[in-house]
């Protein structure tokens, strides 16, 4: 374990609803909704028949999954030695609660994986090394962290400036476009292209916002993000054009009652995001995409 883990480490107080929504986010949770959400939104403006829901539901389960073993895997790594110090300085409590829990965490994620493969085989055989090429991703994204405060640049994928949000936004939109074609039986068509972007520009947005919460800890470890370079004003204002180039984008690819309420759904919701500021923000921009996905198939279908 890491030198310092079994220190003691401030821990916010918060009542029992707040506690557990946290707990949910630090066991990734959110993440995994998240991904699933994204999977959704895609299938969505497939519009498969009903006979193909058995086959959709499935592929979302395995979306959530492998949401969550990516997500703890990127915080509880391959071993003690390879935690990210930045982790503990951005949030003490996630850092202390994961890593006291990270040998059984490790193995969380291994059975989290083998999971979505196992249940994925059964949608494709190509689902099996699509997980196993979601934790490669976060394995070089992550690369091994930076011991201490102000050391040389780093050339890890998460330290540059807007690569770490377009890495997050090209990875769930492939993972996401591709067990939408697998899940379906169906090849992917070029006049897709403007889903898929608009896709990765609402990933972009909101991975702009869950970077406001670390921007204390990334300028401390020279991870250059938009909050921590520019602050948290213009790091809203980047998610923000992120958000309009998403609506452009799903209304050049359709302008039909599920574009609009996609597009009524995600402004309205970060509009709310960015007038109520609330503390866990990145637990709300997590779970905000699955509830949207919800709406979408209750209203439209």
């Amino acid at each position: 374990m890491n030198a310092g883990i079994g220190e003691p480490t401030p821990v916010p107080q918060r009542g029992a609803t707040g506690d557990l929504v946290a707990r949910l986010g630090h066991l990734a949770v959110w993440a995994g909704l998240y991904v699933a959400g994204a999977s959704a939104f895609l299938i969505g403006f497939a519009a498969p028949p009903a006979s193909a829901r058995p086959r959709i539901l499935l592929a979302l389960f395995v979306a959530f999954l492998t949401g969550m073993a990516t997500y703890l895997f990127d915080r509880v790594k391959l071993a003690d030695e390879r935690l990210d110090p930045a982790d503990r300085a951005s949030n003490p409590e996630r850092y202390l609660f994961l890593a006291s829990r990270a040998p059984a965490l490790r193995l969380a994620c291994a059975l989290l994986a083998a999971t979505a493969a196992f249940l994925g085989d059964r949608l494709d055989s190509l689902v099996p090394p699509l997980v196993l090429a979601s934790l490669t991703g976060v394995f070089l994204y992550g690369g091994r962290p930076r011991a201490f405060r102000g050391t040389a640049r780093c050339s890890r994928p998460k330290d540059l400036f807007l690569l770490k949000n377009a890495a997050i936004a090209t990875s769930i939109t492939a993972f996401a476009c591709a067990l939408d074609h697998l899940a379906r039986l169906a090849p992917p068509a070029a006049s897709s292209a403007p889903l898929l972007g608009a896709l990765f520009l609402l990933v972009f947005s909101d991975s702009v916002l869950c970077d406001i919460e670390d921007r204390e800890a990334d300028r401390s470890f020279r991870t250059d993000t938009v909050p921590a370079l520019h602050g948290e004003e213009s790091a809203w204002l980047a998610a923000g054009l992120a958000q309009v180039g998403f609506t452009v984008l799903l209304f050049a690819y359709d302008t039909g009652p599920l574009a609009v309420l996609w597009v009524v759904s995600t402004t309205l919701s970060f509009l709310a995001l960015a007038v109520l500021r609330p503390k866990a923000l990145r637990d709300f921009v997590d779970a905000r995409l699955a509830v949207l996905a919800v709406l979408a198939w209750l209203l439209v279908g």
